[in-house]
């Protein structure tokens, strides 16, 4: 049995060197270039301590999981709590009562018309599931997303990026994959007229550069989907669960009845 307190207290120290060797070189080249390759030994709700016991304030809230901060006491007991209730945790074969639980209150708050839950692991997880249900659904193939756009980095995601900075070196993507102007509703609708996408996908808010479109913007979109027959994929992976003062961003983009096709982390 590996005493792992004992074993993090015998190589503190070593996790850039380690790093370096085994994982990424390069990623720990660059951290200790820009002064980031600090030695945190503890963290606490958005603050990091390093050895020395000096605290920085991590401003990272892309990732819902920071939502409640770092070694949260309530998170600590859940989970504390279930590791000693010697859960049959993933079998195989099985239906989860904790996961029925967790999507029934999802559901509960989520915009109106949503009945069911699909669950993964990351961001870019959850749009290659949306696409692939968009797909299946409408026997379409042609996918629409955003200039501009981040929804992953695996190659279903990378292709619906509407970034080249994320893509250079990456190719050949996806085929029927197609991007338009952010915030323009006119394009969007020229895209949608022949009635050949499957979906289109977007953030409430641009997170590569916090771009935020007109009012409108959403609930338009939304209406020209229905009305071309095409699925509207709302990527809430960095506004959702009440980054930006509503549980979701399209509750406050559009009203909670006029959402009818979402995902999101």
């Amino acid at each position: 049995m590996i005493d792992l307190a004992q074993l993090l207290r015998a190589r503190a120290g070593e996790q850039y060197a380690l790093y370096e060797r085994y994982v990424n070189p390069q990623m720990a080249r660059v951290l200790r270039t820009i002064g980031f390759d600090r030695p945190y030994a503890r963290a606490e709700g958005c603050l990091l301590f390093d050895q020395e016991g000096r605290d920085y304030l991590d401003m990272l809230s892309g990732w819902g999981v920071f939502n409640i901060g770092r070694n949260h006491p309530a998170a600590i007991k859940m989970i504390t709590d279930l590791l000693a209730s010697q859960s049959p945790n993933l079998v195989q074969m099985d239906a989860p009562l904790l996961a029925g639980l967790l999507a029934e209150a999802l559901v509960r708050h989520a915009p109106a018309g949503l009945e069911a839950v699909h669950f993964t692991n990351s961001g870019t997880e959850t749009t290659e599931a949306a696409l692939k249900f968009a797909r299946y659904a409408t026997k379409r193939t042609r996918l629409l997303a955003c200039r501009n756009g981040y929804h992953g980095l695996t190659y279903g995601s990378l292709s619906m990026m509407g970034s080249d900075f994320f893509r250079e070196g990456f190719g050949p993507f996806l085929p029927g994959c197609h991007t338009v102007p952010f915030n323009d509703l006119g394009a969007l609708e020229r895209e949608l007229a022949p009635g050949n996408v499957a979906a289109f996908i977007t953030e409430p808010i641009q997170g590569n550069g916090v771009i935020i479109p007109d009012r409108n913007y959403l609930s338009e979109a939304k209406r020209l989907c229905e009305r071309h027959g095409t699925l509207l994929i709302v990527d809430e992976i960095q506004t959702g669960l009440g980054r930006t003062g509503t549980l979701f961003a399209c509750d406050r983009r559009c009203s909670r009845r006029s959402i009818t096709r979402w995902t999101g982390a």
